[in-house]
């Protein structure tokens, strides 16, 4: 599980689900003094599913950090402590001759790079999105995943290949289709592919598309806010004004 920049996620053997806060509707022409608390959002979960993948894969964690993640939940006898952290995890032959690595961003939240053993075979990879009210590709070719909390974006992605510490790019853009069994079944899948320019199959490629998650669906906390205004200035500082109903906004 990962936590920061805004989003929470966590994998399972072949998914990646995000997890994020639904906004709640607000009387706006209510005064503030009659304001009264509202229940806890609801979260809304959208999965990211590797069709086909491999459920044994290994996960190897790397670059531990100094910090370690307790949970005092329940009854001591469940209590969870001293749980290490890190800034990477690799599911290893993920696909077969492809791992995944997920890594931590200095800015907070997460991306992932397909790594591909020689002779690898791309077209393996393929991701189902579940949870999304729409998937869509912007004019830059960035995958654009929409919630009823934000949206999700993920670049197009840069894949390169590596020789003698030098990065040489290989064309590379996102394929995007519906599942249309599932859309009959009532079920929106969208589907996601990498599509490849000419490529030495002798040597590693690297697949990177980083991950973004819209920073203003995040503000707030267990109960009701409302943002009326934002600006920004010079320097790139985000002011927001409103009121909010969480004593630990």
């Amino acid at each position: 599980v990962t936590r920061g920049g805004g989003t929470e996620m966590f994998l399972t053997a072949t998914e990646a689900v995000y997890v994020v806060r639904e906004q709640t509707d607000s009387a706006k022409d209510r005064k503030f003094e009659e304001r009264t608390s509202t229940p806890d959002p609801k979260a809304v979960a959208v999965y990211m599913r590797l069709a086909g993948a491999n459920a044994n894969a290994n996960f190897e964690p790397s670059q531990r950090l100094n910090h370690q993640t307790n949970y005092f939940k329940g009854t001591e006898s469940n209590w969870r402590t001293n749980i290490a952290n890190f800034g990477s995890v690799t599911a290893e032959n993920i696909y077969d001759g492809v791992d995944i690595v997920w890594q931590g961003k200095n800015a907070g939240g997460v991306q992932y790079d397909f790594v591909l053993e020689p002779n690898a075979d791309p077209s393996q990879i393929e991701w189902e999105i579940e949870g999304a009210k729409g998937v869509s590709l912007d004019a830059d070719g960035s995958l654009v995943i929409q919630t009823d909390a934000g949206e999700m974006r993920q670049s197009k992605p840069f894949t390169y290949q590596e020789s003698n510490g030098l990065r040489s790019e290989v064309a590379s853009h996102f394929v995007l289709s519906e599942d249309k069994l599932a859309s009959e079944a009532g079920t929106k899948r969208h589907r996601v592919r990498f599509a490849l320019g000419e490529y030495d199959h002798s040597r590693t490629l690297t697949i990177d598309p980083t991950m973004d998650l819209a920073y203003s669906t995040f503000l707030g906390g267990p109960t009701r806010d409302e943002g009326r205004a934002i600006a920004l200035d010079a320097s790139g500082n985000y002011y927001v004004t409103g009121f909010s109903d969480s004593s630990v906004f």
